[in-house]
């Protein structure tokens, strides 16, 4: 098996069934699956089950309490051994052929360290409207979309791990996310690891999913100013701490 799919769920029962029924619907490219559920109610998590007993070689962890994003993708991260692994959130809703198309350009590109889908509703080099018509409705964007050929796009800033496929050989040399950031910042953190380990990162411009963003955290931190301020000065040192020493591991 050449790719693992970590699913990370947090409650949130009818969004997350929906995450997996398109994840079993239109994911045919061979693939296993490790469930990473965050501290969920018994209800929600029996469900998720249900649902994902598509899969005869499921793994999953059940935390009892939240951990938070970090943690518990880092979670699925430590349990994946196949060349690709792709954390996906639980308010990503996936089309036909997206997995088949990214691990094309991964195969055609072998210096893509991180490779993102684009989607709506996210700032950052992934945000549709960045490469496509303002106007257009999200079935129409796929559309346009799926009708182009492999593109990727190199992207300097961040690449967010909603949907985000990580080489291997990135885990091996750059490690796992800081778990300092636990709601907020992981993503920038790791793009510049692993950019400055010598990887490129970026966005499939011909792969199109649907996002709704942040509903687990406005749900759990509605009120989140303070830690994503501190989230801020974190990563503002640690890249301080880089530019002086080139260590991408920390």
């Amino acid at each position: 098996m050449k790719v693992t799919i970590c699913l990370l769920t947090c409650g949130q029962l009818t969004m997350s069934l929906k995450c997996v029924d398109r994840l079993i619907r239109f994911t045919k490219y061979p693939h296993r699956v490790i469930w990473i559920d965050n501290g969920s109610d018994t209800e929600t998590w029996v469900r998720i089950r249900e649902k994902l007993d598509h899969y005869d070689d499921l793994v999953w962890v059940r935390n009892e309490a939240n951990e938070f994003y970090a943690k518990g993708t880092n979670q699925g991260l430590r349990l994946s051994d196949t060349e690709y692994t792709v954390c996906l959130s639980n308010d990503v809703f996936l089309t036909e052929g997206w997995l088949g198309k990214m691990v094309h350009i991964m195969d055609q590109c072998r210096d893509i360290g991180i490779l993102s889908p684009l989607t709506d509703n996210i700032s950052g080099g992934a945000n549709v409207k960045r490469y496509y018509r303002r106007h257009l409705l999200p079935n129409q964007t796929f559309l346009s979309i799926n009708g182009n050929v492999s593109r990727f796009k190199d992207v300097s800033g961040n690449v967010a791990l909603f949907c985000g496929m990580i080489r291997r050989s990135v885990i091996e040399k750059v490690g796992y996310l800081d778990e300092t950031f636990f709601i907020c910042g992981n993503d920038d953190d790791y793009n510049d690891r692993v950019r400055l380990a010598g990887f490129r990162t970026g966005v499939a411009l011909n792969v199109y999913v649907g996002h709704i963003h942040s509903v687990t955290k406005n749900e759990v931190f509605p009120d989140r100013a303070e830690i994503k301020e501190r989230h801020r000065t974190i990563l503002k040192e640690k890249r301080q701490y880089r530019l002086r020493t080139g260590d991408y591991r920390k």
